[in-house]
């Protein structure tokens, strides 16, 4: 503990003896965060020993360089320029030669010794240690990294305290979003509370690899780093493809041609969920396509790669019963599927910055659901419903109060005007109102005028969430599912108050 002994002195009697500030508990032992970090490793490496000796585990660290620690007391450094080099450290093992053959089962004393002897200190070269660590972990397909910081980065490569070029970060960041997802590689982050590190652009990661992002209490690290590692990918480079009845339509999806809709979903876990919302097509000279017609067929396709690389295809066909009654479809109304989708696209749709639309998708689910709810079950999966929606709701207010602090008042039709895809186009019948070149013209202009007021406004936001890692994780946490109280009820990391 570097500078303890500023706080000893020796007594009249020539013994060393502790001070203590005014009032301050003597009987209180103080834990660093390092320490809490530590122990949790720790632990994980004990019950990987027991559970999973064939695993192989690596422990990288970084301050001024970026150290990589293997069983055998083997250790690799990169420092200097090699830490603004991306394409050296996504392949460090080989370029540095590192072997990665010993199993935990082997290797748990040794990985220990080298975990309690880190010291703290220096600058934080996240960007280069997190790139390195995907490298690592691509060697095997279906590994995982788990990121523990207290701080951002701010040497190297993705540097973000004082870092005032955006688009630069985040390209940064989504580079290594596609580089894990190219080798199966899931990035969980796991930050601690009452610290800052960015989870705006951190946070992309996790939710882009099917990893997780959490703001933790140091004291509370191992259940933390225990459920994150439960979650393992199960399969790679999974596509999903929709294929629905000619006479209805997946909403923010784009139909391939062949009336299918695909999904790029990348890697999957055993608990990775998609949610679909479909709405019924414009039939009014097709009317005969809902004719005499009881069921409404569906069919996913599913491209996978197992972990093994071998390529599979996976079918599933149903057909559901229709009803023209509105009160028989509310009654068997899946609440947690309809709660997950809404809190999903809320949640999408506020990391775009459009915060009063999020609001609203939220707001009117809920109130179309409320009116439908009858049985027990749909009852307690409706009241956690409301509880998940509070936590994304209340930081998004929380945004939307600092920039009012700040002077930036938004009305709600101004805020997120031009949101979606289809907004970005004249409608046909305002076409035919616009009969001169010149009021086409105008359109236009005012249309392109209004996108780039809607981009310079949405990219602010971000940058002003880069401020508040409270709000970032909230809103990144809020799309994985497994953050979703009614449908995990036994989400460890799931506070519930």
């Amino acid at each position: 503990m570097a500078g303890f002994e500023e706080f000893i002195e020796t007594n009249a009697f020539g013994v060393k003896s502790e001070q203590y500030l005014p009032n301050e508990n003597r009987g209180v032992t103080y834990v660093s965060r390092l320490q809490c970090v530590q122990a949790a490793i720790d632990a994980q490496l004990e019950s990987l020993k027991k559970e999973h000796p064939n695993k192989r585990v690596a422990i990288v660290t970084f301050n001024n360089d970026v150290t990589i620690y293997l069983p055998g007391s083997k250790t690799f450094s990169i420092a200097g320029d090699k830490l603004n080099d991306y394409d050296f450290l996504l392949n460090c093992v080989s370029t540095l030669s590192i072997p990665l053959d010993a199993t935990i089962g082997t290797s748990a004393d040794d990985m220990t010794k080298v975990l309690f002897s880190l010291q703290e200190g220096g600058q934080t070269a996240l960007g280069p240690a997190l790139i390195s660590a995907v490298g690592i972990a691509g060697t095997r397909p279906g590994s995982s990294v788990v990121l523990c910081t207290d701080g951002q980065a701010n040497i190297g490569l993705g540097t973000l305290e004082g870092n005032d070029d955006d688009d630069t970060v985040s390209a940064f960041y989504h580079s290594v979003s596609q580089s894990a997802l190219g080798l199966g590689v899931s990035v969980s982050i796991v930050s601690i509370k009452g610290t800052s590190c960015t989870l705006e652009h951190l946070g992309k990661v996790c939710t882009a690899t099917q990893g997780i992002n959490h703001e933790a209490d140091p004291l509370k690290l191992t259940k933390n780093f225990n459920f994150i590692l439960q979650n393992s990918i199960v399969a790679t480079d999974v596509i999903v493809k929709m294929i629905l009845h000619q006479g209805i339509y997946l909403r923010g999806f784009n139909n391939d041609g062949k009336g299918g809709y695909i999904t790029e979903v990348g890697n999957a876990t055993k608990e990775s969920t998609i949610t679909y919302e479909y709405g019924i097509k414009d039939l009014s000279n097709n009317e005969h396509i809902f004719a005499n017609l009881d069921y409404l067929p569906f069919q996913v396709q599913i491209n996978y790669t197992k972990l093994d690389g071998s390529k599979c295809v996976r079918a599933i066909s149903k057909s559901e019963k229709i009803t023209k009654e509105r009160k028989v479809a509310e009654q068997e109304i899946n609440v947690a599927v309809v709660g997950l989708h809404s809190q999903q696209q809320a949640a999408k749709l506020a990391a775009k910055g459009t915060y009063s639309k999020a609001l609203m998708k939220q707001k009117a689910c809920m109130r179309m659901v409320s009116k439908t709810v009858t049985a027990p079950e749909q009852a307690h999966q409706f009241v956690s419903w409301t509880r998940e929606a509070k936590r994304l709701d209340d930081a998004i207010i929380q945004a939307k109060t600092t920039e009012e602090t700040e002077g930036l008042h938004y009305h709600s039709s101004e805020e997120d005007c031009a949101s979606d895809d289809e907004d970005l186009f004249i409608d046909n019948k305002e076409k035919e109102k616009r009969e001169s070149k010149t009021d086409k013209l105008l359109l236009i202009e005012d249309q392109k005028q209004k996108t780039y007021a809607r981009e310079s406004r949405l990219k602010t936001r971000s940058a002003r969430r880069k401020d508040n890692d409270q709000v970032a994780n909230q809103i990144h946490q809020a799309q994985n599912p497994l953050f979703s109280a009614f449908t995990f009820g036994s989400n460890p990391l799931y506070d519930k108050e």
